[in-house]
């Protein structure tokens, strides 16, 4: 499953155990009329993974949905296996926005 949106939180990671390490970091969605904000997390070595992320950045996440039960309740997890930074490409001139596409023509004519 992927998620697209926008970092709006980094946590620190934490050490659960000797031999488990979690970071949690949450990711506002960037499409949709009621845009969703949802709480991922990593594991052990894939807490690396967000060593190059920062809140604002605009990501893309490949993810696990995880399940259990204790005492009679249910819990849920979504386990972040691959971030990628999505790069967009604007120009800015004098506080405003350039578009930055390129058309091309064959009309000889300045107007």
């Amino acid at each position: 499953l992927k998620f697209t949106g926008k970092v709006v939180k980094l946590f620190e990671a934490k050490k659960i155990t000797d031999k488990l390490t979690k970071r949690e970091f949450a990711v506002k969605e960037s499409t949709g009329q009621y845009p969703q904000t949802a709480l991922f997390e990593t594991m052990n070595d894939k807490c690396k993974l967000l060593d190059n992320i920062k809140e604002g950045d605009d990501v893309e996440i490949a993810f696990n949905l995880r399940g259990r039960e204790y005492n009679s309740k249910f819990y849920n997890t979504i386990n972040a296996w691959s971030i990628k930074k999505n790069s967009t490409t604007t120009t800015y001139k004098n506080d405003e926005v350039v578009d930055a596409k390129v058309v091309s023509s064959t009309d000889d004519l300045p107007f």
